[in-house]
């Protein structure tokens, strides 16, 4: 596979509330995928993603695909945490050769 241009990637992926399995079902493993394929397109980008926490929210499993099963992820952190309105945002970081 040819590497793609630096045109035809993202420097910087940001999603929120996209994480919630009662009301978007199991979407958030399509949203590992996508994120993964950004990292592989530019291993530079910045990727950030805010949660709510909420009950069999899927946050956790979701995190654990990012980190575990992606090819092109080689960690994720959280970078912010608001205890009182259970707002999380998260890092990932691309595989940089």
């Amino acid at each position: 596979n040819a590497k793609p241009s630096s045109s035809s990637s993202f420097d910087i992926v940001i999603n929120c509330d996209c994480v919630y399995e009662p009301l978007y079902g199991d979407s958030w493993k399509q949203l590992a995928n996508v994120l993964d394929e950004a990292l592989k397109m530019n291993p530079n980008a910045l990727v950030l993603t805010s949660v709510e926490r909420r009950t069999a929210d899927a946050v956790d499993q979701f995190l654990e695909q990012l980190q575990s099963s992606s090819e092109n992820i080689s960690s994720v952190e959280q970078v912010f945490c608001d205890h009182d309105y259970r707002i999380e945002i998260y890092q990932a970081h691309g595989c940089v050769l």
